[in-house]
């Protein structure tokens, strides 16, 4: 041996997702090998412009052509800190260096090519992350609020890059779909609506991102269809809106931004709640909480200015379920939806009462004759009995329901949340409770009906007789 002998090791493998007989291999002393008949024979494919001592960090094998690899490399240990990126499409003949964009001292360390998008490229190095969206003929900056820190490597999982670094953890840019779908000019476009992904019900809700820029709209609306095309819901965006106040307990929906760049909103995949009133204290229920939408086809329509989009998604089941059928989650919706109604019928009914239960104030003080003051009172009182079993009227705070029993719009609330309480059928006894609570809420509202169309009427008699304002 007339000298010491000098060893390199495999830094990076990369397996063809075409033919398993193909392997890309890179090593820590900047050589790169193929093999194509199951490692029988290699090949010294490495890239002329990549010098000696360079590090293979990764070798990314194309998704979408067979010949098709990228390579990151890098030479630090060598007091050479540039960028080595190469690209190659004929199994590593030819090799194109592909790093315009990329800062000088930004060396690479991992390249990623996005399965689902050709040519869309992610870049991780030792201070930023970039994207190319040109097969890498050039790259920009996708640092956002990502701090400076060496990418090790980074993974595209389903519609997210995972980014792993050296001492800042891991970090995720969530939802690349507008990455995706990006085009040469989007952003002298005056809105864009992007195609959402598919929601898992249980896991994700469905999010939607849409691009405006400047002058922009008055407002947008993001309207929710079922697969038929009928309206579920709809959400407006002003300039300069106030979002109601962040309250994870009450889960609630917040109205879509409208500034300028990517926008994102998302929809709870819940149907509106029930009618609810001012003040209202229910106990273990959330009545303005709407039913979970079932599985199945959807639309999304985008509404800003002229601009107008509509793109289809699909409810989808938690993939985690076992035994647990799409007819399944269809009974719980209707179930929840009946319920939600009832809720409603209680609800407006309370309103009506308190509504007339003014206006008898309102003619008490008008007149001081003695047989309207008794008729008005009498019927008050009719109307406070109905209300006191349709609600109680004693809740003044949320601990009220502690000391004061619930009533039956409570009831009603309580047993759609109990029906909604995970993904399963309803059982046999929910059915039975809900027929219960549904026949007693028909002899209150029938109570209501009677009093209406009997004392009430009597009374506008009076009071028409007395040149009074009849009761509404």
């Amino acid at each position: 041996m007339n000298g010491p002998e000098i060893y390199a090791t495999v830094f990076a493998l990369a397996p063809s997702f075409h033919d398993m007989n193909t392997l890309w291999a890179g090593s820590d002393d900047g050589e790169i090998h193929i093999t194509r008949n199951g490692g029988k024979t290699w090949t010294d494919i490495t890239p002329k412009d990549l010098p000696k001592f360079s590090v293979v960090s990764i070798i990314d094998a194309s998704r979408h052509d067979p010949g098709t690899a990228y390579v990151a490399a890098n030479r630090y240990q060598v007091d050479d800190r540039q960028p080595y990126v190469f690209r190659t499409t004929d199994y590593g003949k030819t090799w194109t260096k592909i790093v315009a964009g990329i800062q000088d001292g930004h060396f690479a360390r991992a390249v990623r090519e996005d399965p689902i998008r050709k040519g869309l490229l992610f870049l991780g190095t030792e201070h930023e992350v970039y994207v190319s969206f040109n097969n890498g003929d050039s790259w920009q900056s996708i640092q956002l609020n990502l701090p400076d820190t060496p990418i090790r490597d980074l993974v595209i999982k389903d519609n997210d890059v995972v980014l792993g670094t050296h001492g800042r953890g891991f970090w995720i840019l969530d939802d690349i779909g507008p990455l995706r779908q990006h085009q040469n000019g989007l952003e002298k476009q005056k809105a864009a609506f992007f195609q959402p992904a598919d929601p898992i019900r249980g896991v994700y809700p469905a999010v939607f991102q849409y691009y405006l820029s400047g002058p922009l709209p008055d407002s947008l609306t993001i309207e929710i269809l079922d697969g038929a095309g009928a309206s579920i819901r709809s959400f407006t965006g002003k300039k300069q809106q106030a979002q109601p106040p962040s309250d994870n307990s009450r889960n609630r929906q917040r109205n879509p931004s409208l500034k300028e760049g990517l926008n994102q909103f998302s929809w709870d995949l819940r149907y509106p709640g029930a009618t609810v009133f001012d003040g209202i204290i229910i106990w273990s229920a959330r009545p303005e909480q709407g039913p979970l939408a079932p599985l199945g086809n959807y639309q999304v329509r985008f509404t800003a200015g002229e601009y107008s989009q509509t793109h289809a998604f699909r409810l989808v089941m938690n993939p985690n379920w076992k035994g647990i059928t799409e007819a399944d989650l269809k009974a719980q919706f209707e179930l929840a939806i009946q319920i939600r109604d009832k809720v409603s019928e209680a609800n407006e009914a309370v309103i009506r009462i308190r509504e007339i239960k003014k206006q008898i104030g309102e003619r008490s003080k008008m007149s001081s004759d003695a047989e309207i003051s008794n008729s008005l009172k009498a019927l008050a009182a009719k109307l406070s009995a109905i209300e006191e079993d349709l609600y109680q009227v004693r809740n003044q705070s949320s601990q009220d329901p502690l000391n004061f029993p619930i009533k039956l719009n409570n009831r009603l609330a309580a047993l759609q949340r109990s029906v909604e309480t995970g993904d399963n059928k309803p059982s046999d006894g929910v059915y039975k409770v809900f027929d219960e609570l549904g026949k007693e809420l028909a002899g209150q509202l029938g109570k209501l009906k009677t009093v209406l169309q009997t004392d009430l009427i009597s009374l506008n008699r009076v009071l028409e007789g007395k040149a009074m304002k009849p009761l509404q």
